[in-house]
């Protein structure tokens, strides 16, 4: 109940305490609300599970750490054009970073969520983003520089899978980072979304390049340890 809160105001933020979870929300803006506390109530909401994944993402996007990695990979790795087009450069169109082509900043997070579950520790969306940021840094998550617009084109691409649209594929070979390790290392942390994107993807590369590659057979084999029919 809202008597149960306490309520405190700084100049830009609102913190609500109550017994199970800290909420802050920047004042007038009431769309902004971070839940910081995964408790046994809210956890099991699968709107309230949402939520805070998609809050942990923001947090992440927002980070120093996050633009700090994206820097290195455009001025120390020579990344500085778009990946799927290589011709599209800083001066033609805006670079930007994206997750995967396998799975997406969102992912992350989930998967994040769920090794601090399974570990048995308190749920927060500052321990998800510290996380996910310690993954970026160790380099074995997948990430590629592209143009806005090829980047709006992907994210569209994977908001209409199975309708009559041309696919734009996105091969993980461009990709920066070690996606193998990392599967290796959280694979038990992956429910069976996570497992269904991977299959997805192999099907859609072994349609789209001529001769598979090492990477991909690995994650062949991986899957036909968790028994999904290929």
């Amino acid at each position: 109940m809202e008597s149960d809160r306490i309520i405190n105001k700084t100049i830009n933020l609102k913190t609500e305490h109550s017994d199970s979870n800290i909420t802050v929300s920047v004042k007038d803006h009431n769309f902004i609300r971070l839940d910081l506390i995964a408790n046994e109530d809210n956890i099991l909401e699968a709107k309230e599970f949402e939520k805070m994944i998609k809050n942990s993402e923001q947090l992440v996007r927002s980070s120093d750490c996050y633009k700090h990695v994206k820097h290195v990979l455009i001025e120390e790795y020579g990344l500085n054009h778009c990946m799927y087009y290589k011709n599209i450069t800083v001066d033609v169109d805006k670079l930007e970073m994206h997750h995967g082509p396998i799975f997406t900043l969102y992912d992350l997070c989930e998967i994040a969520a769920i090794c601090i579950l399974k570990r048995n520790t308190e749920l927060t969306v500052f321990r998800i983003k510290r996380l996910v940021l310690l993954w970026h840094l160790e380099n074995i998550v997948q990430l590629m520089i592209l143009s806005k617009n090829v980047h709006d084109a992907a994210h569209l691409n994977s908001k209409t899978k199975g309708k009559q649209i041309k696919s734009m594929f996105l091969d993980h070979r461009s990709a920066f980072g070690d996606l193998a390790t990392f599967i290796s290392e959280y694979y038990r942390y992956f429910n069976i979304k996570h497992i269904m994107k991977i299959k997805r993807y192999l099907d859609e590369y072994s349609h789209n390049i001529e001769k598979e590659d090492k990477e991909s057979l690995y994650f062949k084999e991986v899957l036909k340890k968790w028994e999904v029919v290929m």
